[in-house]
């Protein structure tokens, strides 16, 4: 043991109460030896649990874990009976509702247990629900309570040791949602946020806080190193299973990110401009569909001039790693295209329209654009989509100075068209807004017309693996034009801008 642990070791192995004297006023309320003792001075009532010295060390280890990961279970202390280790926690005197009335009445898919989701996972509580459902309870306020740790770990609630079963791999991720088990009557109820939200109180417990609580608690040598070992390695995989809830988003990213302004030709800053103004809409329609004939013959040789600079700008200038950007729009919750969006999980491509996509780094900039439609309020209509992208080393794309923005600090930066973007995550969020998280890396943008123009436009490092490739992205592109509630979209704000 490290040898400035050795003090708190101490402390942790001296019993606080010794209950031989006590009266005992119940037999044991669950598949151990124990009961509840009471104590003839004070009155004060204690559960205590007659189990063996390593696994009572087992038990209030995962109570002091609970404890550091800031969820309410109840601590489990150490004590003597007969010259002998128990192990006991406080009686809850105050009134407490089991958590079966919630399943019974349908439970919150934000409910305030899915906060040790994560962590319940971690430790390996098979037992965190309990068989008869009274193992996790609510107090008066409704906060949850967490009332038997003896699960956890390595030990099975009822005393025998798990084995390979509690491993580096952290399967309870699923088993503990399955409906077949009495934890998954509780936990698959939880929303996609929930569980992610979960995962930063594990985060916040670092490496070396596991291994001061393991030299604290656990004084058999090899448990220690099992325990320091497992639950390290459970944590990473953990973390690894939801990269994303890494890092926080930023209440705003305005101040988060101020992306320098790349030095640039007078002429590349003129088609900058006119890409900001509110010229944009027909632009857009334009490039969607160069015959459409809502663009006057002027318009068009304004757009014939910009669009090989915007190319080049969007193509050659490098965002910084890690930048994270957003971009709203709609999807109608019955519509084909959310069904589709829905279907995406990681790994899959998404490859944007044949026009240049903008984005924000402010998220709010975001939420705004996909709330246009007044229904949005509700989560069973909500039609918000927001993709958060994230870059990697080598992407590409042109920030913009805020204030030629058509939308005042909107924090633009434009992608190339054709941008593609690697799928993350998706999910729902609380409020029915779909949230899409891709990865956005270097060249990752396809040529959209013939590769000669593309030389001529002053791009020449775009390859394709194999005559095939280049025959499926010329054939994506023929076929690819904007859906019908986006033509529509911009139709009615070219006509707003007429107005």
């Amino acid at each position: 043991l490290k040898p400035e642990l050795s003090e708190e070791l101490k402390k942790s192995e001296t019993p606080e109460l010794d209950f031989t004297n006590f009266k005992q006023i119940s037999g044991p309320l669950g598949s151990n030896p124990g009961g509840k003792y009471q104590d003839p001075n004070t009155g004060n009532i204690f559960y205590v649990k007659i189990q063996d010295k390593n696994r009572g060390d087992n038990e209030a280890l995962a109570s002091a874990l609970y404890k550091e990961a800031g969820i309410d279970a109840l601590e489990v202390k150490k004590g003597l009976m007969r010259s002998k280790q128990v192990t006991y926690t406080d009686w809850k005197t105050t009134p407490l509702t089991s958590v079966a009335e919630r399943i019974n009445n349908g439970v919150d898919p934000n409910d305030p247990a899915f906060d040790g989701f994560a962590i319940d996972a971690w430790l390996g509580n098979w037992d965190v629900v309990g068989t008869g459902y009274d193992n996790l309870s609510y107090d008066k306020d409704g906060n949850p309570v967490r009332i038997d740790s003896g699960g956890s770990l390595l030990y099975r609630a009822r005393g025998e040791r798990k084995g390979s079963a509690f491993g580096n791999e952290v399967g309870e991720l699923e088993t503990f949602k399955d409906k077949k088990n009495t934890t998954g009557q509780l936990f698959s109820n939880m929303s996609p946020e929930a569980e992610r939200k979960s995962v930063e109180k594990l985060r916040a417990i670092t490496p070396e806080k596991i291994d001061e609580l393991v030299d604290k608690f656990i004084s058999d040598p090899a448990d220690n190193k099992e325990l320091k070992e497992k639950l390290k390695a459970r944590r990473e995989f953990i973390l690894n299973k939801y990269p994303e809830s890494e890092e926080k988003t930023p209440e705003t990213a305005n101040d988060e990110f101020d992306l320098p302004i790349p030095p640039r030709t007078d002429e590349e800053n003129e088609s900058i401009e006119l890409y900001q103004s509110p010229s944009y809409y027909r632009l857009a329609k334009y490039m969607a569909d160069p015959t459409n004939g809502t663009i006057t013959e002027e318009q068009k040789a304004k757009f014939d001039k910009a669009i090989p600079h915007l190319k080049k700008v969007t193509t050659s200038e490098e965002l910084p790693e890690g930048t994270k950007l957003y971009r709203g729009t709609i999807a109608r919750r019955d519509s084909e295209l959310r069904a589709q969006l829905m279907q995406l999980k990681p790994g899959d491509e998404v490859i944007s329209s044949d026009i240049f996509t903008s984005t924000s780094l402010d998220p709010e900039v975001a939420e705004g654009f996909a709330i246009l439609d007044q229904n949005n309020k509700d989560s069973n209509t909500n039609s918000a989509v927001i993709f958060e992208i994230k870059t990697e080393k080598g992407a590409t794309g042109s920030p913009i100075e805020p204030d030629g923005t058509v939308y005042d600090r909107e924090k633009e930066v434009i992608l190339p068209i054709a941008a593609k973007f690697t799928v993350s995550e998706v999910f729902e969020d609380a409020d029915g807004t779909l949230r899409i998280r891709v990865k956005y890396g270097k060249k990752q943008f396809l040529p959209e017309w013939p590769e000669e123009q593309y030389k001529s436009d002053g791009v020449t490092d775009v390859t394709f693996a194999s005559p095939q490739e280049r025959d499926d992205v010329y054939k994506y592109f023929k076929d690819a034009r904007l859906s019908k509630p986006t033509e529509d979209l911009l139709d009615e704000l070219i006509n707003r801008e007429d107005q």
